[in-house]
């Protein structure tokens, strides 16, 4: 009932061979388009502003905040932006987060911060979802 198509992969069924042959409910299934932004390690209160957004969308939420794909909207990126601008980033504590981010946070580490949020909304205006994860 199922046969692949030679050299591509792809299945088709009942020899509908051609995409849009027939009329009908035609179905993809796509990759999300990906690419590294940025990274951080042991950025604790970045992460904490992030897990606040979070917590605003989903109120009810019992889960740590942790091995969540969170898609960023233009406007979180500004709020993003503005926190790491005036240096407003939630103190944020946890087993695996280390010290305080700020006790070594200087302007070479916040010019990286802004770099990669100015790259994310770039990416954005682009076409391209963002989306923020964490694995702790």
């Amino acid at each position: 009932m199922y046969e692949a198509l030679p050299n591509v992969g792809l299945l088709h069924y009942n020899n509908y061979k051609l995409k849009g042959e027939y009329m009908g409910l035609d179905m993809y299934l796509h990759k999300r388009q990906s690419e590294e932004i940025g990274y951080w390690r042991k950025h604790n209160r970045l992460h904490g502003l992030f897990e606040q957004m979070w917590r605003e969308r989903h109120p009810d939420a019992q889960d740590d905040f942790n091995c969540v794909d969170m898609l960023l909207t233009m406007t979180d990126l500004d709020k993003v932006e503005r926190a790491i601008k005036d240096r407003l980033l939630p103190k944020t504590s946890g087993f695996f987060f280390g010290q305080d981010s700020y006790d070594y946070y200087d302007e070479e580490m916040q010019k990286t911060d802004l770099e990669i949020i100015k790259q994310a909304k770039e990416a954005t205006e682009n076409g391209y979802d963002i989306v923020y994860s964490c694995w702790w």
